[in-house]
């Protein structure tokens, strides 16, 4: 249907069959090769807001290879043939300048606007029961077709209230996290630094930091995070399960940052790109309500996901790009390197505001994919030993190498400093596209469980400082949750929208843009009912009006009191 209309729409249009075709067959093998594109490269479909980040998507655009297969083969022979056979057709009807064939063409119009406008604005989609599974988009894409996800999706950018919303459920939900202030269901209230003391925050988001073995265990010439796990063993660490596999960072930076979910957006949403037009309450507001000064650094270009507008919109100081420091940055594979990050990071220290605890956000680059760099400055260190033909793997691998390195000089650097400093590190995602047969031999015990599924979303974190942290156990969370947890270990004060997720994770401890898991560690779709429904929906309606309360926002909820 949605291909016979696009045909329609330019005949109507132009009134020539030929022009057309060519123009239907041009736009519609555009968007499959971009799909084609960014499902190589990333391991996930083509979303509207993929178009919409072109701008991002060029900057990193001569980094990757494209692999060139017999589909993709296939896939241009059909479009030339079709092309020839087109201009060799003689079309013996067209649309007369009649009064009745001109009423026609723009009856067919209307019919095709109409249409567009039930599938995106009603509930219409529903009867063409197009799969869902936001655990693997590609599966998705794969049992609809492309056209029919694609539309799916960018149906799904259309944010709608939730059920029940309203002025009296925000302050019934704002007393109710009043009645008790948790610290941690896992935290010794007496071991918490004094908020009189307040340590530096550092927060370091590691582009693509993972740890591949939690799939199944491979072998390699050499440890490549040696330091890494010697820091994890002994800090408060576990897993953090993010919402995006292989792209889309910033959704991982915004969850982190503001404690709210991609639960209740599609998958194909970006927040930074849609949403964020005025302050937003984050970390940022809650730790500079606390007197920290505070700066954000990505290695990168400032307008990526257009975060040059969203970083002062969250409150913070200070941002610092790779447009603002290229000279003082060194490169591996075109990406600056962790290690020249992690320097930048420690002179802006030292240039810091001594009068105020210090909070610093950086989101790495050294890691992006693609792993097919061929230059002579960077050559892999790490070999698998069991999994021949992986290069692009040992290329990941060796750059995971060089963050442990980098990290060692982070974590030693901080050691020497007198004032209390702690430090969060984790991982955005799992790398995107690498080896088909990589992938087969990690996943060779894999099920289609959602335990199983849920595994491609695990990166590794830990909280370490260079004073005594309080003992507690080593939690699995969910990045919406984690800064909550960042906070109580550094014994500061948190909002009663923070406390009301404190309450929550007992309850539901990971929650994604693809479902969650409860305190009995089984995982469950949203379209499940469940005795935690009732908090999942109490929790949407905190973040509604987080999100798009505008003048309507309650304040209390998301402030220090």
């Amino acid at each position: 249907i949605l291909i016979g209309l696009v045909y329609l729409f330019f005949i109507c249009i132009t009134n020539k069959i030929k022009l057309s075709i060519i123009i239907s067959n041009i736009l519609l093998f555009g968007i499959g090769f971009a799909n084609y594109s960014v499902m190589s490269l990333r391991g996930t479909p083509l979303s509207l807001l993929d178009v919409l980040s072109i701008n991002t998507g060029l900057t990193i655009a001569d980094t990757y290879t494209l692999i060139i297969n017999g589909y993709l083969i296939a896939a241009v022979i059909a479009f030339i043939a079709l092309i020839i056979i087109n201009f060799k057709t003689d079309y013996k009807y067209k649309f007369n300048k009649t009064k009745n064939d001109i009423i026609i063409r723009i009856c067919i119009i209307c019919f095709i606007a109409l249409f567009c406008v039930m599938l995106f604005l009603t509930s219409f989609i529903k009867v063409f029961f197009l799969y869902t599974n936001l655990w693997i988009p590609s599966k998705e894409y794969h049992r609809n077709g492309f056209l029919g996800s694609f539309v799916k999706q960018a149906k799904d950018l259309i944010v709608e209230k939730p059920e029940d919303y309203s002025e009296e459920k925000l302050e019934d939900l704002y007393y109710s996290t009043l009645e008790s202030v948790p610290t941690s269901s896992n935290l010794d209230e007496n071991s918490t630094t004094s908020t009189e003391d307040k340590p530096n925050i550092i927060v370091i988001m590691n582009e693509s930091f993972s740890d591949m073995g939690v799939h199944h265990s491979f072998k390699t010439n050499q440890d490549y995070m040696p330091y890494f796990k010697s820091v994890w063993n002994n800090t408060i660490h576990g897993y953090v399960h993010t919402s995006v596999y292989g792209g889309k960072t910033p959704n991982s930076e915004w969850e982190f940052l503001t404690n709210n979910s991609m639960a209740f957006f599609s998958y194909g949403s970006v927040p930074y790109q849609q949403f964020i037009r005025d302050h937003k309450y984050s970390l940022v507001s809650t730790l500079e309500a606390q007197d920290y000064s505070s700066l954000a650094i990505h290695t990168w270009y400032k307008t990526g996901y257009r975060r040059s507008s969203v970083y002062p919109l969250f409150g913070f100081d200070n941002f610092i790009a790779y447009d603002d420091a290229e000279n003082e940055v060194e490169l591996i594979r075109n990406y600056p390197s962790d290690l020249s990050t992690y320097k930048l990071l420690t002179k802006s220290f030292e240039e810091r505001d001594v009068s105020k605890p210090f909070f610093n956000f950086t989101v790495t680059m050294q890691n992006h994919s693609g792993y097919d760099y061929e230059g002579e400055d960077f050559k892999p260190t790490i070999t698998l030993t069991d999994i021949p033909n992986c290069p692009k793997v040992e290329q990941y691998l060796s750059l995971i190498k060089e963050s442990d390195d980098a990290l060692k000089y982070l974590i030693n650097y901080f050691s020497g400093v007198d004032e209390k400093t702690v430090i969060l590190f984790f991982g955005d995602h799992q790398p995107p596209y690498i080896e088909q047969e990589f992938w087969d031999y990690i996943n060779q015990d894999k099920t289609d469980s959602l335990e199983d599924n849920e595994k491609g979303y695990l990166t590794p974190y830990f909280i370490w400082a260079n004073y005594e942290l309080p003992k507690i156990e080593s939690p699995d969370i969910s990045l919406n949750y984690l800064n909550t947890l960042l906070l109580d270990v550094a014994g500061l004060e948190t909002t009663p929208y923070q406390n009301y997720l404190k309450n929550m994770r007992k309850e539901i401890p990971v929650i994604t843009g693809h479902g969650y898991m409860d305190n009995t560690g089984a995982y469950h779709e949203f379209t499940e009912e469940t005795e935690y429904a009732p908090l999942i929906k109490d929790y949407h309606i905190l973040e509604y009006n987080n999100m798009f309360g505008g003048k309507n926002i309650y304040k209390k909820l998301f402030e220090i009191n």
